[in-house]
């Protein structure tokens, strides 16, 4: 368990505005145009991610099949060497947000103009969101308990069958939802702006 923060010297004077991983000594770093580090315990390399499109993110369930998502519909697998490309999964004006998953079969992307796409281990469909909202943000306990945020005060709900809106007690822009479980999930966003989902409903708890 940590204790405290220490910077690291990346090597890098890039935006880099996310990161994914599996322990201290496997896990990357990545942001503005394509930029992509790898950290192995001692030291940080570069990953070439085949493109120039900024990448916001990576999920998988370990390292040698890793989903990543960017801007302008770009979508990239690394097999534990180097990032594939892959078909493009939306038109190149659809930027894709966020993913998550439950294993390699069952993985979900949110983006721009109400985009949820599904994956069963086979390929991507499209799921109706009931929005044209940027979908920014997405985070489950459990593969009929997931959670959506964007902007414009959007937060959806999925329980295993059907998307759906969810109150909130303020209009914001969400740009992260986080949990540690069912009845504990976070929302942040602008203004200072925290939600906490308690089971039953969102409460403020913002800065």
């Amino acid at each position: 368990q940590g204790k405290e923060w220490e910077q690291v010297d990346t090597g890098s004077y890039d935006s880099l505005n996310s990161a994914f991983g599996y322990g201290p000594d496997c896990f990357f770093i990545f942001g503005v145009g394509g930029r992509m580090l790898f950290w192995d315990g001692e030291r940080w390399s570069y990953r070439e991610p085949n493109t120039i499109h900024d990448l916001f993110g990576m999920w998988g369930e370990d390292l040698h099949e890793i989903h990543t998502v960017g801007g302008e519909g770009i979508y990239r697998v690394y097999d534990g060497k180097k990032f594939q490309r892959k078909e493009e999964l939306t038109p190149e004006h659809i930027s894709l947000y966020g993913i998550w998953g439950t294993r390699r079969d069952n993985i979900y992307i949110v983006g721009s103009h109400g985009t949820i796409l599904h994956y069963d281990g086979n390929e991507w469909t499209p799921m109706e969101s009931g929005t044209e909202e940027y979908l920014l943000s997405i985070w489950g306990s459990g593969e009929d308990d997931i959670f959506v945020v964007g902007d414009n005060a959007v937060a959806l709900h999925y329980d295993g069958k059907t998307w759906t809106p969810m109150e909130l007690p303020r209009e914001e822009y969400l740009t992260k939802v986080r949990g540690l479980r069912s009845d504990c999930v976070y929302a942040v966003g602008d203004n200072g702006t925290v939600l906490r989902y308690d089971g039953t409903r969102w409460n403020d708890m913002s800065l």
